[in-house]
């Protein structure tokens, strides 16, 4: 077989053994970031397979395309009528946590590691930022339901924290480089700078990206999740090059267009599902056929301590510092401080020095794989415990039924509505009518057809459509009102 051939095969066998065997790690309680770390290794120069990944470009770039759909898949995911409350608690754990998270692990490193302090604190600001789909991982594998509060916390705070981290990271790189870059003012406008373009371009992108999808009127449902997905990496990339926070961008896109309703919405959300574990799956590969185990061992021990002062120390004081004005709880904030997994963002900053060329940085690389290892291992192993014994589980019975078992009201009636003529909703999809939760439309006449509405509300109405709803009194007179030509 060709090269590319035997890169094909050695990489399919490798997400297969990781899915097959996510279930026997579930079940012994351990979480799959280890299993995709540790078959990585395996794969690796040095394990069984002599897989080699060919450079830290190359891995920096599968990084980011990965993150990308991590990012957008979470952003599609988080529901903003619930993270609303936690907004400000959110962007101050995801600013001045993330740096006072940072810091402290800088000074250790350089201590321990014996390093410069601008190389001690670009170690410091790649594990600076946490996880969600590591925690939420866990979380669902488990069944643990937490507090409403907590949960949106870590959700929000998990999506936004990465731009933070990314800007550290390339601030520590070019001061590792020559620390007479850096100028303080400087540095403080550049970070407005791309958070904010990273923002607007996030949050138009996603308006924009629902407004066409209702638009696009594509016969096969499929189309609807390419779109999306090429929509995500051109807001990334037009984010970038008006140096803005591409990783920003892509997250506030998904979920700005996650809150409004657009055709093919159900099945964007799977794709993306499935696209964010083989992101996950990839990435962690990654780091694991980059580390060698014969450069690995010799630094487990100040490893272990940096990561015990990243779990026990770093992280701890800056959710305190964070969440103090908020009226958080010490055991809510003593829960947050220990639930920040690290997991994809750091294996993907680690490349930034290795390709920058910054002394150490083997070394660095070696210390975030052991710090995302002992993170999964200890914190993931250990959540279920904290919260139960901080109380922070959520003791209500879980009332929601999913939308596919959905029951309608006792008092439903059928109705036949009828699309006048200058109503608003004609020549728009289905879906922007937002219909009430318990209301559906079972059939549409239109001439001497009848038609069966489309499931991702893609169908378009027109005038003179024949509307057979199934609603309560209250929901027929709201849908009334909808269809209603607008007021002269």
């Amino acid at each position: 077989m060709t090269g590319i051939e035997t890169l094909v095969l050695a990489g399919a066998i490798l997400v297969l053994a990781c899915v097959a065997l996510t279930r026997f790690f579930d079940w012994l309680g351990v979480p799959v970031l280890l299993l995709f770390l540790g078959v990585g290794m395996v794969a690796g120069a040095e394990g069984y397979g002599g897989l080699s990944i060919g450079g830290p470009g190359i891995a920096r770039s599968i990084g980011i395309f990965c993150l990308v759909l991590i990012l957008f898949g979470g952003g599609l995911d988080t529901v903003w009528s619930s993270v609303r409350p936690v907004l400000g608690p959110a962007l101050s754990l995801s600013t001045v946590g993330v740096a006072l998270t940072a810091i402290p692990l800088g000074l250790a490193a350089c201590w321990v590691l014996d390093l410069p302090l601008w190389t001690g604190f670009l170690l410091g600001a790649m594990l600076s930022s946490t996880d969600a789909s590591a925690v939420f991982s866990i979380l669902r594998s488990r069944d643990i339901r937490l507090r409403p509060r907590v949960r949106n916390l870590l959700e929000l705070e998990s999506g936004i924290n990465d731009p933070m981290a990314v800007f550290l990271t390339v601030v520590a790189v070019e001061a590792a480089l020559d620390p007479r870059t850096i100028t303080w003012g400087w540095l403080l406008i550049r970070f407005g700078l791309e958070m904010a373009v990273g923002a607007l371009v996030g949050i138009g992108g996603g308006w924009i990206l629902s407004w066409l999808t209702n638009r696009l009127k594509a016969r096969q449902e499929g189309l609807y999740p390419v779109f999306a997905l090429a929509w995500a990496f051109l807001l990334f990339g037009l984010a970038a090059q008006l140096h803005g926070s591409g990783f920003l961008a892509v997250f506030l896109a998904g979920m700005t267009a996650g809150h409004r309703d657009f055709v093919g919405r159900r099945s964007t959300e799977r794709f993306f599902d499935g696209l964010t574990w083989l992101a996950q799956i990839v990435l962690f590969l990654i780091l694991g056929i980059m580390v060698h185990p014969s450069e690995l061992f010799p630094l487990i021990p100040r490893g272990l301590v940096l990561t015990l002062v990243m779990l026990l120390l770093a992280r701890p004081l800056a959710v305190l510092v964070s969440l103090a004005p908020f009226g958080f709880g010490m055991r809510e904030s003593v829960f947050v401080g220990w639930v920040g997994l690290r997991g994809a963002v750091p294996l993907v900053l680690a490349t930034y020095p290795l390709l920058a060329g910054v002394p150490h940085a083997s070394s660095l690389l070696i210390v975030v794989f052991l710090a995302v290892g002992i993170s999964a291992l200890a914190q993931g192993t250990t959540l279920s415990v904290f919260a139960e014994r901080l109380g922070i589980l959520d003791k209500e019975i879980d009332q929601t039924v999913p939308d596919s078992a959905q029951s309608l009201s006792p008092d439903i009636e059928e109705i036949e509505l009828m699309v006048p003529f200058g109503s608003v909703a004609a020549g728009r999809p289905l879906v922007e009518l937002h219909l009430p939760a318990h209301c559906r439309i079972v059939m549409i006449g239109r001439g001497e057809s009848l038609l069966v509405p489309d499931p991702e509300g893609g169908t378009i109405l027109q005038e003179g459509d024949i509307l057979q709803v199934l609603a309560s009194p209250e929901d027929i007179a709201s849908l009334q009102a909808r269809l209603m030509p607008p007021a002269t």
